[in-house]
């Protein structure tokens, strides 16, 4: 695949350092999963959290059951916190979202973190390979 995108001689560069890639593109792909949690605390914030009084409430998510044998997948729910009132689920709430965005901060920075490191190791190991050319082909002058 890096032989048809970047030519024969650029993907064994490429190659060598393929980790870095590989750790760059997980740490973007789990920081748009976080991008998505505080959005999806949205519905709980405004149906339990926002009622008022103190009966108490649920934080019920969208869920499947899955039985292997014999199979069968059905909708469900799953209840993450029973028995609160609805000023101690918005606290639970906030900090859900607050921890999404720092976790999505540090994914994001260790992924171009990731990237750098992998865009200078590659540019150093074809310069290091461009120097050695250069040096036989003046050698061999």
């Amino acid at each position: 695949m890096f032989d048809r995108i970047f030519g024969r001689d650029i993907a064994t560069y490429i190659r060598a350092h393929r980790g870095l890639i590989i750790v760059a593109v997980v740490l973007s792909a789990l920081s748009a999963l976080f991008v998505v949690v505080p959005a999806y605390l949205v519905e709980p914030l405004v149906d339990e959290g926002m009622k008022g009084g103190t009966a108490l409430v649920e934080w019920r998510i969208p869920w499947f059951e899955i039985t292997l044998f014999p199979f069968s997948a059905q909708k469900t729910e799953l209840t993450l916190v029973r028995g609160i009132t609805p000023n101690h689920l918005l606290v639970v709430l906030a900090i859900i979202a607050f921890l999404s965005v720092v976790f999505k901060s540090i994914t994001i920075y260790l992924s171009h973190l990731a990237g750098a490191a992998f865009s200078n190791r590659a540019i150093k190991a074809l310069r290091i390979a461009g120097m050695k050319s250069k040096f036989h082909f003046h050698h061999e002058i």
